[in-house]
C-alpha cells in the first residue's frame, strides 16, 4: 500500500536529485583516437624507420629499394592505425 508520504518523498527526491539515470560519458573524437594510434611507440619506431629509408635513398639514389620500403612502411603505419 502506497502512502502519501511515500509519494511525496519520491517526488521530492526526484526534484532534488533528478532522474535515476546514468549520464553518458564524453566520447573521444575519432580523429583523436587515430592520431593517438599514429603516434604510439610502435608507430613512432616505424616512422623513424621510414625516415631512415628516405634518408638512405637521398644518400645513394642508385638503389630505389629504400624509397619503396619507406613508402611501404608509411602505408603500413596508416593502415594499422
Amino acid at each position: 500500500m502506497i502512502t502519501i508520504f511515500d509519494d511525496f518523498s519520491y517526488f521530492l527526491s526526484k526534484i532534488l536529485l533528478g532522474d535515476n539515470k546514468l549520464s553518458e560519458k564524453k566520447k573521444e573524437p575519432l580523429w583523436k583516437k587515430y592520431l593517438k594510434e599514429l603516434l604510439g611507440p610502435f608507430a613512432l619506431m616505424l616512422w623513424v624507420a621510414a625516415g631512415f629509408c628516405f634518408f638512405t635513398y637521398i644518400w645513394s639514389p642508385e638503389d630505389p629499394s629504400n624509397l619503396y620500403l619507406g613508402f611501404v612502411l608509411i602505408i603500413v603505419i596508416l593502415v594499422t592505425a
